[in-house]
């Protein structure tokens, strides 16, 4: 009996990758925290908020699969370790993320500070201080290095084309994602064409 062939693993071309991180990471994620990182206006529940649910997007392609809390610990374990200890102790995603982004204020009296690196990961009468600018400095030098795992780690390749594979329609997705014109007309693939041309600029 011929044995049967197994189908190798979804993944997105090295060409398309590079794309995605250039224009998307790049140019418009980390673009708009770095604008907003520099601004004299105290924005750091804006920064803050931004870094701490781009943790959690690349927490689900490092994981492969919608993001949580696990997959936010893990992420903070492997590319952002002085993190580590503080999220064991008071779980930074529901802290920190959940509660900026659900009641605009982190949960249990924890803070957020402006233009004081000292303060950073400190606590201070019992509640610990994240300074927005420098959080979002470990988030770029967390995703540099994702990346450069990305480029070498044929696992966290499949991981990262599976998650994207769930960010748009299965009818979509090769198309759009592989480069062969095929994509789709649906709302979600025309917001990552836009993703997939110029970023925007800032004044």
């Amino acid at each position: 009996m011929q044995a049967m062939r197994r189908t190798p693993p979804f993944k997105i071309r090295k060409e398309r990758v590079a794309d995605f991180f250039t224009k998307y990471v790049d140019g418009w994620l980390l673009g708009d925290i770095r604008y907003c990182s520099r601004q004299e206006k105290n924005l750091s529940f804006t920064v803050a908020t931004l870094v701490l649910n781009a943790i959690d997007f690349f927490a689900s392609l490092y994981e492969g699969k919608d993001g949580n809390g696990e997959a936010f610990s893990l992420f903070l374990s492997k590319y952002m370790p002085s993190y580590v200890a503080i999220d064991a102790e008071i779980d930074i995603y529901k802290t920190f993320r959940c509660g900026l982004v659900h009641q605009y204020f982190p949960k249990d009296h924890h803070g957020i500070t402006w233009n004081a690196p000292a303060e950073h990961l400190k606590k201070v009468d019992g509640c610990y201080k994240l300074n927005a600018q420098a959080l979002a400095i470990d988030l770029e030098q967390a995703i540099a290095a994702y990346k450069s795992d990305l480029d070498r780690d044929e696992s966290l390749q499949v991981k990262f084309a599976q998650r994207m594979r769930s960010v748009v329609s299965a009818d979509d997705f090769v198309g759009l994602l592989s480069g062969d014109g095929n994509a789709g007309s649906s709302n979600t693939v025309e917001v990552f064409h836009h993703l997939f041309s110029e970023p925007p600029s800032h004044p």
